[in-house]
């Protein structure tokens, strides 16, 4: 089990940019996936950089 493994929700705390409501990021092992609503983006974990991953990569 990673230290990165489990549900996370995405909180901005400062910055231009307005709150993230209903950001959550989901991680197990190497892989895992963003959620906005209904729209998701996967990426790789590669240490403690998530990579996400291209529309049409696997």
């Amino acid at each position: 089990m990673s230290e990165l493994d489990g549900t996370w929700n995405v909180e901005r705390v400062s910055g231009f940019l307005p709150p993230l409501p209903g950001v959550r990021k989901e991680i197990e092992g190497t892989r895992g996936r963003t959620t906005v609503g209904p729209i998701s983006a996967s990426f790789d974990v590669v240490a403690r950089e998530l990579r996400y991953r291209g529309v049409f990569t696997g």
